[in-house]
């Protein structure tokens, strides 16, 4: 039985979403639709403001008890102002100003008695116009707003005054370079910028409830009566091309709400009749209405607004059914799923091919239906118990055309011959007493291989072959011979381009039949060998153009069989697959291939394997599939059928989507509170924080994340890291929140990216530092300053016991000189009394023992000095050995050579302590792309010295490399409160700021030779800079500020000076110890003029010659004889100079 009829065979055109009071939307009615700068949806309703994100909707509503909520919940209009913030006319209440950073809401009212104010509290219409003012469209006029000095100027209609308003009535505005266009009951009117005169557009349309300007050149006037107008905003003449809409659309409708510009189409919506799109170039004017039959038809036909956002979705504001909206942009998969004659959504199909001429066949579980796109005809073809000359069963399994054009039917109960032409079937059933006959009627593919042999899979009775012209079957089944085929339930025959014939069985694997030799070749599954195949039920087969046969099973995936190494590769859903049950596959011309599967319609690169994944919110008819349900057309486009109707496509029309949607970090929790500290937070823009300072105690943080893409939010993935705390990105999870615990001190950065609906990812990432302080135990400067403690205390004990030892020496020097002065007396007694001793010679053999008593007591003394002068040496070398281990301290402080030329390559220093260590130091470092390099002379030599110029460089280590500051003056602004923090200064008065003694003078600058420029602060110290001027060395010399880097009667900011680099140019760092230094034939200063000139004098020597001059010439100093002829001044302070060659 056929049945032919004419219907609108249709694709659907477009799937809508909806967004409705369900879903959190205030009201069902859609007023007013815009799109902030930041990517946020906002809605108007007659219940409140709507915000959408593409998840949650956030709304704003009034409260007569909070002046800063806004000020009537029903909106007609929005609009964003030149700072992103949201511009309310609500009806009845004035318009809001919402500030978006803060939630903080302000009103501009109407008062009669104060004709600065607005004209009404209703408002229909906002525009704010290059100028920053704000336009308001009311039911009592227009008004110019001024929102910085909130005065407003009204525009009315005067009755005898042809340069007024033409009506009081207000619905829209638009502007070019020279008028403010305005939109009345009563038609449109100019306003003149500069003079604010009025001028009314004869012949315009009235009830101008939408303009919109279009290259400044054409006005677009969407009328409530009129349909679509076009004004020349030149001649100022209007076209009435589009007034009778109906006429390129039968369904169009002349009431016009609104429209809206998208490339070369605008959308125009209707009062009563749904939207419409007009192609500009086509003139094709199509229809989208509401249809109860068909789901994600648009909500409603009562439409009130239309709005385009930034990623191509268009919104629709209805009159009571919410909010539709439809990506612009989807994939042309054209999805067919309405069956206009049976008034019935098309769902279970199952075969479907195209014809030689055009014509699609869809086998059905109730017959067969074919589409003629031409004549936009169907016709329908079943069973008929009563004919014999009809289709044997309606359960329609799989459909081909073959080499004569006729067709053939496979069924649930038989095979079937069509021969169009002859309108004419035979069927073809299994007859158990004929061998020549079907060896099984349930059917379930068929084939026509090269030879024009008919090819029949069949459930339970193998694959049969028929001869169309011997009108014979030859039938192959399953049999203990291992050259037969390995099951009897079939499911597909499919023929490669050697002409082998391929059979998939249901759980008996995949056979290959050499016609040549009569032989089938098995493969099966194998569950110990990996390499075997996949999975036992094969449901589908096509041949790459590499040779590779490609094989869908159902429950194991995808394997890619090569016929020549006769290996397999496996492709599931541990690889990307949505779904390891495949329905079909397909190869398109741009080496990939596209499956069917349970879950969806997947696209795979035949060298590469990648794999792109399409699912219902892309367009396609349902996740769900069938077996059978796919062909390839001579055109090259693909037809895929399934539970939900079947999509006609071609896979070169399928891209990718490339827009990035706006990434926006929403709310930040630290501790699970929202709320910062002032010094917590830097901010990048007045929403968007940069960095997080926080203490070692805040260190729980939770970053809340959206994307603003709104064509399918639900396959946007995010992904983040925390820099130096994360090894990998992690892929975030449904909540979109990052979530971090007890985070150590350190330096971290958050970086955050979203790929779009198709996941393309973003090359936008965000970024927020974060710096968690140590607890002030960990800290360098807590370290420093144990360390210097530990060593001077060191030095004090060693201090106090040397002088013990030099207080003994002392006491026994003196004990030695009165024992030796009494021995002197007693020996001029003795040679006074030598006569009284010879006579007493008795006597003194007598006291011959005391005297030799006496020796040997003066002897031991004696060894007891040379024993405390060894003490003495050993204090003394102890005391030498500390200074030098605080020398190594010193030194490891100091950039080393290998650092110092990696920054500078031509520089030199000369550094000379007077003492082992040194109060001078030097100190380089590379932070952001620039050089910071500097020279500091603390106070005092030695030891003291070396101990401020330790706590000097930990400070700029601090300061520049972990605060990344590379500006000179604020260096030694922080440097200097470091040191006075340190050094506990203070000092109430003058003469208190006087006595401190303690702090450094510096000379630092900060290279940047990708700009070609220098910066330059000095605390007391100069800088010279020398160039060759016209084979003239010039020494230009710029004297740093008068302050040291210490507590100080003058606290200014220190002076930073800039200055540009020119190639061969020498800058030259240095302490007062060059300068200072005694010497010479009359034992003076050396002076800073001599020292200009020696630098000037050896400016053409290569750099490492003059660090050689300038050490020689300062020890020379030294070495001159004065006028007496003494020799060797001794250094009296440390001497540093650092010099730079500038190679721009």
């Amino acid at each position: 039985m056929i049945i032919a009829v004419q219907v609108n065979a249709q694709p659907q055109k477009a799937k809508f979403n909806y967004l409705t009071n369900r879903d959190g939307l205030s009201q069902n009615s859609g007023r007013d639709i815009i799109q902030d700068s930041i990517g946020f949806i906002w809605i108007a309703t007659e219940m409140g403001l709507d915000k959408f994100d593409g998840y949650n909707i956030h709304s704003y509503s009034q409260n007569p008890l909070n002046s800063n909520s806004i000020s009537n919940n029903y909106i007609n209009a929005l609009a964003v102002d030149y700072k992103g913030n949201i511009l309310i006319g609500t009806d009845g209440g004035g318009l809001d100003y919402l500030d978006i950073t803060t939630d903080s809401v302000s009103h501009f009212v109407h008062s009669p008695t104060d004709t600065n104010t607005i004209s009404d509290n209703v408002i229909y219409a906002i525009h704010q116009d290059v100028n920053s003012y704000i336009w308001l469209g009311t039911p009592n006029g227009a008004c110019r707003l001024d929102p910085k000095n909130k005065t407003a100027i009204r525009f009315h209609y005067q009755k005898d005054n042809p340069h007024s308003l033409s009506h009081n009535v207000i619905f829209s505005f638009a502007e070019d370079d020279q008028y403010i266009w305005v939109g009345t009951y009563s038609g449109i009117c100019t306003i003149q910028k500069e003079s604010l005169q009025v001028e009314r557009i004869t012949n315009s349309p009235r009830y101008c409830k939408s303009i919109y300007m279009k290259d400044k050149s054409e006005l677009w006037v969407g009328s409530l009566s009129e349909g679509v107008s076009i004004i020349n905003t030149q001649t100022k003449k209007n076209s009435s091309k589009y007034t009778k809409l109906n006429e390129l659309n039968a369904k169009a409708d002349n009431r016009i709400t609104d429209i809206a510009f998208q490339g070369n189409t605008i959308w125009i919506s209707s009062q009563d009749s749904g939207i419409f799109s007009l192609n500009l170039k086509t003139q094709v004017l199509e229809s989208f209405r509401h249809n109860r039959e068909i789901e994600n038809t648009i909500g409603s036909d009562h439409i009130r607004c239309l709005f385009i956002d930034g990623g191509g979705v268009l919104w629709v504001g209805t009159q009571y059914s919410g909010v539709s909206y439809y990506n612009t942009k989807s994939k042309p998969f054209n999805h067919y799923n309405y069956d206009y004659y049976r008034k019935k959504k098309l769902s279970s199909l199952q075969a479907i091919i195209e014809d030689n001429t055009g014509d699609i066949w869809i086998g059905t579980l109730d017959g067969i239906i074919v589409y003629n796109a031409k004549n936009n005809t169907t016709k329908y073809i079943k069973h008929d118990p009563e004919n014999n000359n009809s289709l044997c069963d309606n359960f329609v399994t799989s459909i081909i055309q073959d080499s004569d054009g006729d067709f053939w039917f496979g069924t649930n109960s038989g095979l079937s011959y069509y021969h169009p032409e002859k309108n004419l079937f035979t069927n073809f059933f299994s007859l158990p007493e004929d061998s020549n006959s079907l060896a099984s009627s349930s059917i379930w593919g068929l084939l026509e291989d090269k030879d024009g042999l008919i090819w029949i899979s069949t459930w339970g009775g193998g694959v049969s072959c028929y001869n169309k012209q011997t009108g014979k079957f030859t039938n192959y089944l399953h049999s203990n011979n291992k050259n037969s085929i390995p099951a009897d339930n079939t499911h597909l025959v499919y023929e490669d381009s050697q002409g082998n014939i391929w059979i998939g069985t249901w759980e008996g694997g995949l056979s290959c039949y050499n016609k040549e030799t009569n032989t089938f070749k098995n493969y099966i599954h194998e569950p110990k060998n990996e390499s075997s195949l996949i999975h036992n039920t094969v449901v589908t087969l096509c041949e790459d153009k590499n040779k590779n046969i490609w094989i869908g099973t159902f429950g194991g995936g995808i394997d890619i069989f090569n016929p020549t190494t006769e290996s397999f590769k496996h492709l599931t859903t541990e690889t990307g697959l949505p779904s390891n049950s495949i329905m079909g596959i397909l190869e398109d011309n741009n080496n990939n291939v596209w499956a069917s599967t349970g879950k969806g319609l997947v696209k795979i690169n035949i060298n590469n394997y990648k794999i792109w994944h399409y699912d219902i919110s892309d367009g396609i008819q349902g996740n769900e599939f069938a077996q059978h349900g796919f062909f390839k057309t001579k055109s090259g486009k693909f037809l895929f059928s399934g539970a939900d109707g079947f999509n006609f496509f071609h896979p070169d029309s399928i891209v990718h989507n490339l827009y990035e949607p706006q990434l926006i970090i929403e709310k930040i929790l630290i501790n699970g509170k929202k709320h910062f500290r002032k010094d917590e937070v830097i901010y990048k823009t007045d929403r968007e924080i940069s960095e997080l300072n926080l203490a070692y105690n805040r260190n729980n943080i939770s970053f809340f994340f959206v994307a603003l893409h709104y064509a399918n939010p639900e396959k946007i993935m995010y992904k983040y890291k925390l820099e130096d705390f994360d090894n990998e990105w992690i892929i975030a999870d449904r909540s979109r929140i990052a979530k971090y615990t007890n985070i150590p001190p350190g330096e971290y950065t958050f970086m955050l990216k979203a790929s779009n609906c198709d996941k393309i990812w973003s090359d936008n990432i965000q970024e927020i530092i974060i710096s968690i302080a140590p607890p002030f135990w960990k800290t360098s400067w807590f370290y420093i300053i144990s360390s210097v403690s530990l060593i001077v205390i060191l030095i004090l004990i060693v201090k106090l016991r040397e002088m013990k030892l030099k207080k003994d020496k002392q006491v026994l020097e003196q004990k030695v000189k009165e024992r030796t002065i009494e021995i002197e007396q007693q020996n001029e007694e003795i040679k006074a009394q030598r006569d009284s001793i010879l006579e007493q010679k008795n006597h003194i053999v007598q006291q011959k023992e005391e005297i030799e008593s006496q020796r040997d007591e003066i002897e031991a003394q004696r060894d007891l000095v040379t024993s405390q002068m060894k003490d003495i040496e050993h204090f003394n070398k102890e005391i030498t050995d500390s200074i030098h281990y605080a020398k190594r301290i010193q030194a490891a402080i100091l950039p080393t050579e290998e650092f110092a030329i990696s920054l500078l390559p031509e520089h030199f220093v000369l550094y000379k302590p007077k003492d082992i260590v040194s109060g001078d130091f030097y100190w380089m470092s590379h932070v952001e792309g620039q050089t910071i390099v500097a020279v500091a002379d603390c106070t005092g030599h030695g030891v003291p010295g070396a101990f401020m110029s330790m706590l000097g460089a930990a400070f700029l280590n601090e300061i520049v490399n972990k605060e990344y500051i590379t500006h000179t003056g604020v260096i030694l602004r922080r440097l200097r409160k470091e040191v006075i923090k340190s050094l506990q200064q203070k000092g109430d008065t003058n003469e208190d700021l006087s006595t401190v003694k303690d702090g450094m003078d510096m000379t630092i600058c900060t290279i940047d030779n990708k700009e070609g420029t220098l910066q330059f602060s000095g605390a007391n110290n100069p800088l010279y800079i020398l160039t060759k001027d016209n084979e003239e060395v010039q020494l230009r010399e710029i004297k740093g500020d008068k302050m040291p880097i210490a507590i100080y009667e003058k606290m200014d900011k220190f002076t930073t000076h800039t200055i540009e680099l020119a190639t061969e140019q020498r800058i030259y760092l240095f302490s007062d110890g060059y300068a200072d230094q005694f010497g010479g034939p009359k034992g003076k200063k050396f002076k800073y003029k001599p020292f200009k000139q020696l630098l000037i004098d050896s400016y053409a020597l290569p750099i490492n010659e003059q660090h050689s001059l300038m050490e020689k010439a300062i020890d020379d100093w030294m070495m001159l004889s004065d006028e007496e002829g003494n020799k060797a001044y001794e250094q009296v302070d440390d001497i540093t100079l650092l010099g730079i060659k500038i190679n721009k």
